[in-house]
């Protein structure tokens, strides 16, 4: 069995209860689809009970856009504008990392010296950027081009929101409209990701009622093929921490809401 987990950003209470209910089942692998950071109130004590529970569990833990925004910055490596962490939650990560956060240092590498190394080896190590098991692609946001090997997404792209488009990784960590513009499967597998909350999914059109927020998307076209499954249900904005769980093709959702 496969467990896929959707995003946490720093919601540890919501993780913990859901780690709970997922050990039961023994996994074989557990596949954690990034974000762990910003926005929610503890960054800190999500990263401790994620390496706590991949000491006893087989775990893969894949780059979420935040992840990499936060690692960018804190280690200064001029890939994205300045000021964009600033907007997307950086507030919360270095408070709950470094114990402060200063809204007159623009130099994020500055508060480096006030976290723990074990923080800055997480984000530093995380250099999965997709991971494919059997029928499934398991990816922070999307596969940006359907006629493109998985391998080659990011060639000839450029996005606006950073300097140098240089392992930026967008296609697989910040991809939304063209993912969701696609009505078949890419190739023949059934992609498994988070980044965009189900709250949110009718604005790309999709028919989604408030009795499907708090759970994961199954994404199918006119043939009732699964083309993808959004496992982000917005726990940092109210809602639910959702996990995935799959074996032999048969699929079971657990979520859970504090």
């Amino acid at each position: 069995m496969i467990i896929a987990i959707g995003d946490i950003h720093g919601c540890k209470n919501e993780l913990e209860k859901l780690f709970f209910e997922i050990k039961v089942k023994k996994p074989s692998l557990t596949i954690f689809l990034g974000d762990y950071v910003d926005r929610g109130p503890d960054v800190k004590g999500t990263i401790d009970s994620m390496l706590e529970y991949a000491s006893e569990n087989k775990s893969i833990f894949l780059l979420g856009n935040h992840d990499d925004m936060a690692r960018s910055m804190l280690f200064n490596d001029k890939r994205y504008k300045r000021d964009i962490w600033r907007k997307q939650g950086a507030e919360q990560t270095l408070k709950s990392l470094a114990g402060f956060y200063d809204k007159n240092i623009s130099d994020y590498s500055k508060y480096v010296e006030y976290i723990d190394e074990k923080y800055l080896n997480f984000l530093k190590n995380l250099n999965t950027i997709y991971y494919i098991k059997n029928d499934y692609i398991f990816v922070h946001a999307g596969i940006r081009d359907f006629n493109k090997d998985i391998k080659n997404q990011d060639e000839d792209y450029e996005i606006n929101i950073i300097e140098d488009p240089k392992d930026i990784y967008h296609s697989y960590v910040w991809e939304r409209n063209t993912f969701f513009s696609h009505k078949n499967k890419y190739k023949n597998y059934t992609i498994v990701h988070g980044h965009t909350p189900t709250v949110a999914l009718d604005r790309w059109g999709f028919e989604i009622t408030e009795e499907d927020y708090n759970k994961p998307f199954f994404r199918k076209n006119d043939n009732d093929e699964l083309i993808s499954i959004d496992v982000d249900t917005g726990a940092v904005y109210g809602y639910s921490l959702s996990a995935i769980l799959i074996e032999e093709g048969k699929f079971e959702t657990i979520s859970i809401k504090v």
